[in-house]
């Protein structure tokens, strides 16, 4: 963002219009779970209970509202990391399962996530979330290998691509193909195991 020029003042957002925010990024997380990209902009700014014009003003267009979700997405997991790394005590494999699993339930819960993820579109570039999310990802994955229980050869970039290879599969699964997505994250984890 580009300075003030001198003797302006930057005015806070309206504590209205961050509520309006709010409900429309609250909107369009149902509206994505439900129903993935099919979810339309008219539909999220009824469940939002606002006008059109208001979700455009905050979101000019479609994609610039799938950014902003996927980033939520990011620092959801990575408080998920946070929270097995700091609880992990002496069971470091069985944290980093813990928070593979509570990551792809959800991806199971949310369609339109899975659809960005698996056909990699409308991510935005990746920032300090997703950085973070890798820090505290790679840390409980380094306490596996460390613990002797993951690969020696195990990296933070193994856990991306099978996190983006289960949300293939899940949405293979979706569409009725005969697979079993959870029998695909075990096999990925054990993928990951020390031999």
């Amino acid at each position: 963002m580009s300075p003030s020029p001198p003797g302006t003042t930057v005015r806070p957002r309206r504590a209205d219009a961050v509520r309006n925010r709010e409900r429309v990024l609250e909107a369009a997380r149902a509206a994505f779970a439900d129903e993935g990209f099919d979810a339309q902009i008219p539909d999220i700014a009824r469940r939002a209970g606002v006008g059109v014009g208001t979700v455009y003003r905050h979101f000019p267009t479609k994609d610039a509202l799938v950014e902003a979700l996927v980033e939520y997405h990011w620092v959801r997991l990575y408080e998920i990391a946070e929270e097995e790394l700091a609880n992990r005590g002496a069971d470091a494999w069985g944290a980093f399962v813990r928070c593979i699993r509570r990551s792809a339930a959800l991806s199971v819960a949310d369609r339109g996530l899975t659809e960005a993820f698996s056909a990699k579109r409308h991510l935005p570039e990746w920032g300090a979330s997703f950085a973070r999310l890798r820090i505290a990802s790679g840390a409980l994955l380094a306490a596996a290998r460390e613990d002797g229980q993951a690969r020696p050869d195990a990296s933070v970039d193994d856990i991306s691509s099978m996190m983006c290879g289960f949300s293939g599969v899940l949405a293979m699964q979706r569409s009725g193909a005969p697979v079993d997505a959870d029998r695909y994250l075990t096999l990925m984890l054990d993928g990951l195991r020390a031999r």
